[in-house]
């Protein structure tokens, strides 16, 4: 949900890569953040001789690059739909660490289903998956400006492999070919006018059928979400009491939800070298809210959610053992049981 996660140095690299001479560099950029796999570098090589930029417009080809032509993993899925699949396997695993009932399509059947801080990149993938798996209606919030052409080039990439490919997105029992008429009917025209429109905020609403994004909470049904999702999203939002506030007006009766929240320093994951938790002894949260759990966990029981949580990941003690420096407040008046804390599944109901 933070508008820093641009990432503008990928772009940067994926431009270069059609109109730079130095086009191994940006591969070798590429290849480090995870966004091109060893084994397909010859068929990107091959793509950057046979394409000399001439007469493509700078966005549209970065679009191309970023969201359509990873190679093919031997699973048969494109990199975009990777990554929905990865958040689908976050929130399911969430469900399971809970006993909760979210997994079958049996039900999902009648039931409103909210993904909260769905991305500017591809917001609209994961709810298309849920969609497709037996919810009634599927909403992707985020509110930070999209970016129209990634949208598009994601959203019909994962809808295409939803139905070239159906097994890898089936987690319900859903029947197989309702599944693949509910992805069919997502396939819509006039997709491109309408993304620009919502990027320009002209609207706050835009439905493709079964999956409806908004940029607005105002615009959700008024207690009329069943069940709402996050992946790594809630160590970004400034106030985290007023938008679970705003998500319990539109909560229906016995509404639930389920938080992945990464508590790491996320400059760790650009630089490996820095502590995990670097933000304890600098005091620089970059990115990210700096919140330790018991004060997020505080500001969501404020606002009215039952909260249970389990830890599905800790900083190994040898990080904190090895470290000379002080940490700085409020990290240093933590107990170490508290600033361990990696990642927390949690579960809050009203």
């Amino acid at each position: 949900m933070h508008p820093k996660h641009d990432r503008s140095a990928e772009i940067a690299n994926f431009y270069a890569l059609l109109f730079e001479d130095d086009k191994a560099s940006a591969l070798a950029f590429l290849q480090v953040q995870g966004l091109i796999d060893a084994a397909a570098l010859p068929r990107w090589q091959a793509l950057c001789e046979a394409w000399q930029g001439a007469g493509i417009a700078r966005a549209e080809a970065c679009d191309y690059f970023r969201a359509a032509l990873a190679a093919r993993p031997e699973d048969g899925v494109l990199l975009p739909a990777r990554r929905t699949l990865q958040i689908i396997a976050n929130y399911r695993a969430a469900i399971a660490r809970f006993g909760a009932r979210f997994s079958q399509v049996e039900d999902l059947r009648g039931k409103v289903v909210l993904d909260f801080g769905a991305g500017v990149y591809s917001p609209l993938t994961a709810s298309a998956v849920l969609y497709c798996n037996g919810f009634e209606r599927a909403y992707a919030f985020e509110p930070f400006p999209i970016h129209p052409t990634f949208v598009q080039t994601a959203w019909l990439t994962l809808i295409n492999g939803m139905i070239d490919q159906p097994a890898p997105y089936l987690f319900s029992g859903i029947a197989p070919d309702e599944f693949l008429a509910r992805a069919r009917s997502l396939l819509l025209p006039g997709l491109s006018e309408a993304l620009q429109a919502f990027a320009r905020r002209e609207t706050v609403s835009l439905a493709l059928g079964g999956v409806v994004l908004v940029s607005d909470m105002a615009a959700l049904p008024r207690g009329g979400i069943d069940v709402h999702f996050s992946n790594s999203v809630l160590e970004h939002v400034d106030d985290i009491g007023l938008y679970f506030d705003r998500l319990a007006a539109c909560a229906a009766p016995g509404g639930q939800g389920f938080h992945i929240v990464d508590f790491c320093d996320h400059r760790h994951y650009d630089d490996p070298r820095l502590h995990p938790m670097e933000k304890y002894y600098d005091g620089v949260c970059h990115e990210i809210n700096g919140l330790l759990p018991a004060a997020m966990e505080a500001a969501i029981a404020e606002s009215g959610w039952q909260l249970a949580k389990q830890t599905v990941q800790t900083v190994p003690a040898a990080y904190f053992e090895r470290e000379a420096r002080t940490m700085v407040s409020p990290y240093a008046l933590a107990g170490m049981a508290e600033l361990e804390q990696y990642v927390n599944y949690y579960q809050v109901t009203r």
